[in-house]
């Protein structure tokens, strides 16, 4: 439940400020590799990305709050609206641009050097079987 309510709450947020998916989508599936790949499988691949990216960013929400406001935060969490939310976020982090673009920047950083190692590995695989 906790879970749904900070995807549903960041990917508001995050529609708003037009940023997840589109950044997301921007170069990764270039950068991957995976222009081929069937619109429906991008679409997978964009809304688990989004999730991950999502959890990831509440957490760094979560570390730029003091004691009392994560109280709060955690409240709003299990009971309050979507509205009450987006306005506590926007009320205690004034630097959730900031937050949102290091995040997303780390998140593609990682996915795509985390792919690019395992096309290496593939490709030394490829060679040692040619020996």
């Amino acid at each position: 439940m906790i879970f749904s309510k900070i995807k549903k709450g960041l990917i508001t947020i995050f529609n708003q400020k037009n940023m997840a998916k589109n950044i997301l989508q921007q170069d990764l599936v270039t950068e991957l590799g995976l222009e081929n790949l069937p619109a429906d499988k991008k679409d997978a691949l964009m809304v688990q990305a989004a999730e991950v990216l999502n959890t990831q960013i509440s957490l760094r929400l979560r570390e730029e709050l003091v004691d009392k406001d994560l109280e709060e935060f955690d409240r709003l969490w299990q009971d309050g609206s979507e509205e009450d939310i987006k306005k506590f976020i926007a009320d205690k982090v004034p630097k959730l641009d900031n937050i949102v673009a290091e995040e997303v920047a780390d998140f593609k950083k990682s996915i795509i050097e985390t792919a690019n190692w395992a096309k290496d590995e593939v490709m030394k695989e490829d060679e040692q079987k040619e020996e």
